[in-house]
């Protein structure tokens, strides 16, 4: 996949068909969007701040390389599909946080939106994530080994990056996270690509178990927010040792209940 320096997401695995449900939630968010994306590409930062949550410096998402041919697919930008779907931190279908599919030129995109008063505005959190790397034994390059891992049923890679233990109990993790093979093949390609972007310090979070937790991001523990297509979920991990650790969770029910798996 071609890298870019904003982060470009293969939807067109999960994608749902229709158009949005509302028009003026449609014509808002749609237009949040390509302001966005034609803020991003033409360094606008007018344009990046009419659509960015209030107190956001949009600076970091001006600092890249000219994209000339990215700039001219942004003026071809079509808004698909607004999905309310299961977001996270409310962890229900959330009329004031949503995820919007749409397609520059003929690639398929996807970027969480939220309501602030009547305006949809844009979380930079993803874009702003995907500029900088990780390795495999980053906080990031554990979450994706362990989605990887749990989507493929491989109690040897979970093993290595998940917060148990026990065999038993990691047994009883792959039954509580139970999908079929069809779904999992699916689920693994977009866990490949998931972007992933850190919560804030003092947010406040629901897990898929129903925990509500105040997060805590230091050298002992982070969180992430993490697309596994128009399913926001988030992903706890601890430092122990020196390995950083998934803290599990029943992330299949999560999934099925957002329309990702059966």
């Amino acid at each position: 996949m071609k890298p870019r320096f904003f982060f470009l997401f293969a939807v067109w695995l999960a994608m749902p068909a229709g158009l949005f449900a509302q028009a003026s939630n449609a014509d808002t968010a749609a237009a949040a969007i390509r302001d966005f994306m034609l803020g991003y590409y033409l360094k606008d930062e007018a344009a990046l701040r009419r659509v960015l949550p209030a107190g956001t410096d949009p600076k970091p998402l001006l600092e890249h390389a000219d994209l000339p041919a990215e700039r001219q697919a942004a003026f071809r930008i079509r808004v698909e599909e607004l999905k309310p779907g299961k977001t996270y931190p409310s962890a229900a279908a959330d009329p004031n946080r949503a995820i919007v599919t749409f397609k520059v030129g003929e690639e398929p995109w996807l970027l969480p939106v939220m309501r602030e008063g009547e305006a949809w505005k844009v979380d930079p959190r993803y874009a702003l994530a995907a500029r900088s790397g990780f390795t495999d034994q980053d906080p990031r390059g554990v979450i994706r080994r362990f989605a990887a891992g749990l989507f493929a049923r491989d109690k040897k890679a979970l093993a290595s990056v998940v917060l148990l233990r026990t065999e038993q109990e990691l047994d009883a993790m792959l039954k509580e996270n139970k999908l079929g093979y069809d779904d999992r093949q699916r689920l693994r390609e977009l866990a490949d690509l998931m972007p992933m972007a850190p919560t804030r310090t003092g947010e406040d979070i629901f897990f898929p178990n129903g925990e509500l937790r105040t997060v805590l991001n230091d050298e002992s523990e982070q969180t992430f927010l993490a697309l596994i297509g128009f399913c926001e979920l988030p992903f706890r991990v601890k430092n122990i040792d020196g390995l950083w650790k998934v803290v599990p969770q029943p992330y299949a029910a999560s999934l099925k209940e957002a329309g990702m798996a059966q």
